[in-house]
């Protein structure tokens, strides 16, 4: 029921794919300059054209540099006056289909997508662009849309890893499971206590291996608005296929941060 409830707010949250995603506000992956370039190039390169003109006239007496001068600079000064005619095929060039499944699995890998749902990108990216030569805006958009279009599969997916964890916890006598507090502007994934202690958890799914930032996360993590004066245990649990590199143990290790592996079918191996 969780996991059907989930993709229903995820649908009401994306709705319907854009039928023109470039007319969409979302710019996540652009960058101010880009914007300015697209919105002033036509001047840039008219500018630039003048600039190397003039300095064709400087040098003319220089036979290595003049010729070049002399030739840039008119062609820039007529790509610059005809600048708003050929923007849209520019922009189809360093856009399109391969722009927009790049720019979306960049997005899922920085927000920790594991590896199977990343694969599917390609596929989704397909569906909701409709020609190969969109605008870059279209293909960030595409690329944005798609990623969220993800988010409810990951929850499902996170939950269940929690559900497990937090049972296995209970049997193990932290008897309070709580998952997803709120607390000092953070949200933790799951904290478990009883009398004499305090468990903050954080779960990771991907995308290919825990490294060094997911272990420092969880180690920078400040204790909960209701610590207890016992002990605080931090935790990172992961499903059982995932990688965890060397490097991120031996910093688990010397810190104290417990590592888990987590089966599908509920079986907790501790890493750490």
């Amino acid at each position: 029921m969780e996991h059907g409830e989930a993709q229903s707010r995820d649908k009401q949250d994306l709705g319907s794919a854009p039928a023109d995603l470039k007319d969409s506000s979302e710019r996540r992956l652009r960058s101010t300059p880009a914007d300015q370039l697209d919105v002033h190039g036509g001047f840039v390169v008219l500018g630039g054209g003048l600039v190397l003109t003039a300095l064709a006239c400087v040098f003319a007496g220089e036979a290595t540099v003049a010729p070049i001068f002399a030739v840039l600079g008119p062609a820039l000064i007529v790509i610059g006056a005809f600048y708003s005619r050929i923007k849209g095929p520019l922009q189809a060039g360093r856009g399109g289909f391969s722009f927009a499944v790049d720019a979306a699995q960049r997005l899922a890998q920085e927000k920790g997508y594991p590896p199977d749902i990343t694969e599917q990108i390609p596929e989704r990216v397909a569906e909701v662009v409709e020609s190969p030569r969109i605008s870059a805006h279209a293909a960030e958009d595409a690329a944005d849309y798609v990623v969220r279009s993800f988010s409810s599969d990951v929850r499902a997916r996170e939950m269940v890893l929690l559900d497990h964890f937090g049972t296995w916890l209970e049997e193990k006598g932290l008897s309070t499971v709580r998952k997803h507090v709120r607390a000092h502007g953070v949200e933790y994934d799951l904290i478990a206590e009883n009398a004499d202690t305090v468990m903050i958890v954080e779960a990771k799914l991907g995308p290919k291996t825990v490294g060094n930032l997911a272990v420092r996360q969880v180690l920078a993590m400040p204790p909960p608005a209701d610590p207890h004066a016992g002990e605080l245990r931090r935790a990172l649990v992961v499903p059982y296929e995932l990688k965890i590199s060397q490097a991120a143990i031996d910093i688990a290790v010397t810190q104290g941060l417990e590592v888990y592996e987590v089966s599908d079918d509920g079986g907790i191996k501790r890493v750490v």
